[in-house]
């Protein structure tokens, strides 16, 4: 039979009416138990069961009452209900917490404040001394004038050691007298911080900001300068010693504080930036230059290029030829993947070069510049005139067509002069001095001719019977010299001109016989089947990217096959010294995979670091997460390692969204070395998101 609500409440409104309590009970629990969101059933339940003496009765529904109208959002008629309660039996803590609450959620601070201090209190002699400070906190948060409750709190922690707490609360004493006035009281409030944790940065930070405001700028120096003397490795403190010095001591001062700051802490780069801008700002500009070099890496490794350009720029429009700028700017446009720009830029580093008489910024710059405009000969025979007046390993001359292939020079001259080139000199400043000489004018080829050999009755004639010779002389002499691969290329070049002749073949025969490696010779000659032949081109470059090592002060490129992996990874830094970053992943690939995880040396692991580290410049973390992974596969990390591992991926993760498992191991770091780069405020950041 179904129940019928209305039939029962009549029953028990007679059984009331007739004086039959109980009777009205039994009825009105059937009710609610049938409706138990009848709340108004269910409180005259609760008032019958005070009048029965069933005290517990009555509380257990008064609790259900309350608790209804609390989560409906009826702070008042949930205060009623408690009030009813309360006039039965004492309030458990968790029901004077709720009232609390509930009258906070009101306004009405004085009696949340009350039932608050009632509860703290009740916590403390029952020993919760944890849920006592929580509370504390509650009705310090309650009235942001009173200064006593947070003092009470403050000396609660410094009790139970917790002196970060005890700082927090010390601080927050300081800041309220402050807001009101009482500069004094103020002061021994953060006083009372530092006392509580000398080498807290909250606490330093906070009477370094009093101090400011009252004009005592450079007392505020000197304490922290004295506090960081005790500790002179703590990256936060060196900050604020930074900070201070900066705006009331000196900034050699505040740059010799900052550069220990960004050895021990690299993520701390950022400041230099904003020492370079007050160089700037006060017109010393050479220290700007020289911090913005300091911070130009960690800008490059952190993909803030745009950022740098600004800085470069508003410099160079100072100094438009300083040669640390100029040298940022070419990095800058290169990253960029600008060439027009990274030419130009060239070009005038390479002319601001020879103004300051730097060798080797001036033959960098020229070696780029002969490949990317290999036309403009002027750039190529001052290269030449670099080596053979300092006495470089590849000086040479341009004269023969091994300089016709490699550098764009004409193999024939005349001694008629060449106006183009000494124009493109003087516009670069260099200086002209007849010398350069124009092709020969160029002849269509007839039946007499083969491959721009003159040639009758199969015998060569005239001039080229005189060139031969000394063509092959040369390519002789870069043989002896151990420039076998460009020899082989040169080689190349005359039998496409003189054809299969024999002094020819033999010349490729002797290239062969000399060991040649890395080199494909040309189809049809002597040399085309040898096992050792590769690219010209690939052993052209090698010779090129020893210069370029040995610009970067880097150790050249080792030809031998034992030492592969070198020479990739060598090859991978200087691209990334270069800004080349897609190149760089490129050649630590090609290096990793020549070793294993676990082969007892670093190299795997110093590949996998270094690719992670790229994959993050480029914006692709997800690709980084993986050569992180496979770093911390290694085995025999240190524990400096592996923190630093953990660190890196935590970012990875962070980077492509992965909060949770970056939180993980921001923890595992954190756990281990609470004083590792900035883990406590990335942690802090974290949980604040989330």
């Amino acid at each position: 039979m179904a129940f019928d609500k209305k039939l029962a409440m009549r029953n028990a409104e007679k059984y009331l009416s007739q004086g039959k309590l109980r009777a009205a009970i039994g009825e009105y629990r059937r009710v609610t138990s049938h409706d138990p969101a009848d709340v108004v059933t269910l409180n005259m339940l609760g008032d019958l069961y005070v009048k029965d003496n069933d005290k517990d009765s009555a509380l257990k529904c008064f609790r259900n009452v309350a608790d209804h109208y609390s989560g409906q959002g009826f702070a008042a008629k949930a205060i009623a209900v408690y009030n009813k309660m309360s006039r039965i039996a004492p309030l458990t803590p968790d029901m004077s917490a709720q009232l609390a609450e509930l009258y906070r959620q009101k306004g009405s601070v004085v009696e949340a404040k009350s039932h608050y201090v009632t509860l703290a209190e009740d916590y403390e002699k029952n020993g919760r001394k944890v849920e006592a400070l929580a509370i504390w906190k509650q009705i310090a948060s309650l009235d942001a004038k009173n200064t006593d409750v947070l003092e009470h709190i403050g000396e609660t922690y410094l009790g139970e050691g917790d002196a970060a707490e005890a700082v927090a609360a010390f601080v927050e004493v300081g800041e309220r007298h402050k807001r009101a006035g009482r500069a004094d009281e103020a002061e021994n409030a953060f006083r009372r911080a530092i006392a509580a944790d000398r080498f807290s940065a909250v606490a330093l930070r906070a009477m370094v900001g009093f101090k400011n405001e009252q004009g005592c700028g450079a007392e505020a120096r000197e304490m922290v300068a004295g506090i960081y003397s005790e500790k002179p490795g703590d990256p936060e403190i060196g900050k604020i010693l930074f900070e201070c010095e900066l705006a009331h001591g000196s900034a050699d001062e505040a740059e010799a504080t900052l550069n220990q700051i960004v050895a021990a802490e690299p993520f701390s780069y950022p400041l230099l930036l904003e020492l370079s801008t007050h160089y700037f700002e006060n017109e010393e500009d050479q220290a700007a230059i020289r911090t913005l070099v300091a911070a130009s890496e960690h800008l490059f490794s952190d993909s803030r290029v745009d950022e740098l350009a600004y800085h470069v720029e508003r410099l160079r429009e100072r100094v438009p030829m300083n040669l640390d700028l100029l040298r940022l700017d070419v990095s800058v446009a290169s990253w960029q993947k600008d060439e027009k720009r990274y030419t130009e830029l060239l070009k005038l580093l390479a002319s601001a070069a020879r103004e300051a008489e730097a060798v080797e910024d001036e033959r960098s710059a020229l070696m780029q510049l002969t490949m990317l405009c290999p036309n403009e000969v002027y750039l190529a025979q001052r290269l030449a005139e670099i080596n053979e007046l300092h006495g470089f390993e590849d000086s040479n001359t341009f004269s023969n067509s091994f300089d016709a292939r490699f550098f764009g020079m004409p193999a024939e001259t005349s001694n008629g002069s060449q106006p183009a080139a000494e124009t493109a000199q003087a516009s670069f400043g260099f200086e002209t001095n007849g010398s350069a000489t124009e092709p020969a004018a160029t002849q269509i080829p007839t039946e007499a001719q083969t491959n721009g050999a003159s040639y009758t009755n199969g015998e060569l004639t005239g001039e080229a019977l005189d060139r031969l010779p000394r063509e092959i002389d040369s390519i002789k002499f870069y043989l002896d010299s151990g420039y076998n691969d460009l020899a082989l290329s040169a080689a190349e070049d005359l039998r496409k001109e003189f054809g299969p002749r024999p002094e020819v073949e033999e010349l490729l025969e002797t290239i062969k016989r000399s060991g040649l490696a890395g080199v494909k010779a040309p189809a049809g000659s002597a040399v085309e089947d040898s096992p050792t032949a590769e690219s010209s081109e690939s052993s052209f470059l090698g010779s090129e990217m020893d210069d370029l090592f040995t610009d970067l002060g880097l150790d050249p490129i080792d030809q031998d096959s034992s030492a592969d992996f070198e020479t990739h990874y060598n090859t991978a830094i200087a691209y990334q010294e270069m800004g080349l970053a897609e190149d760089a992943i490129r050649e630590f690939q090609d290096a990793a995979g020549l070793v294993g995880p676990n082969d007892g040396t670093r190299r795997f692991y110093s590949c996998a670091n270094m690719l992670g580290h790229c994959f993050m410049s480029i914006g692709k973390p997800h690709l980084a997460r993986t050569w992180y992974e496979r770093a911390l596969e290694v085995k025999g990390l240190s524990p400096e390692e592996q923190q630093g591992l953990w660190y890196e991926y935590a970012h990875s993760c962070e980077s492509d969204g992965d909060t949770r498992t970056a939180a993980a191991f921001f923890e595992k770091v954190y756990i281990e070395n609470v004083g590792f780069r900035d883990v406590s405020q990335r942690l802090e950041r974290m949980s604040v998101a989330a």
